[in-house]
């Protein structure tokens, strides 16, 4: 009986198992390339028309770089952008002396020499978007 009269119970025990040592792995973080310098390619729009290209990179701080690129009938841009840790990387691009200026964003890929970018231009100007693929080689 406890103190209080009631009859004794037994106090439940924890049974605690001990497990095994976990390690956890750890991905070997991939290295961004030194991509600085002129990729020349080319730009190929829906109906097939293409035209040269070249995308100067002029500056990369890590994954985040910027430069312009000049197509083939004069037309020039600015970009600056980022090397995603995954999947398709971006950069946002506006004209320097298209008339009408055009924004557009450019989905790519940069392979893991850091000599080759392919990808697709998505161009807006005014209300009409087009669409164009790319693929540029370092010089």
């Amino acid at each position: 009986m406890d103190y209080h009269g009631l009859p004794a119970r037994k106090a439940p025990v924890a049974h605690i198992d001990t497990l095994e040592p976990r390690r956890l792995l750890a991905a070997t973080p991939v290295a961004i390339p030194n991509f600085l310098g002129d990729f020349v390619g080319f730009l190929q729009d829906s109906a097939g028309a293409s035209q040269p290209i070249t995308v100067s990179i002029t500056t990369q701080k890590k994954r985040v770089f910027s430069g312009t690129f000049a197509e083939g009938d004069g037309t020039t841009a600015t970009f600056k952008g980022a090397v995603a840790k995954k999947g398709l990387s971006k950069f946002t691009y506006k004209s320097t002396n298209a008339n009408p200026k055009f924004t557009g964003v450019a989905n790519f890929g940069l392979n893991q020499l850091g000599d080759t970018i392919t990808g697709v231009f998505s161009t807006r100007t005014g209300k009409v978007k087009t669409t164009q693929t790319f693929l540029a080689i370092k010089q």
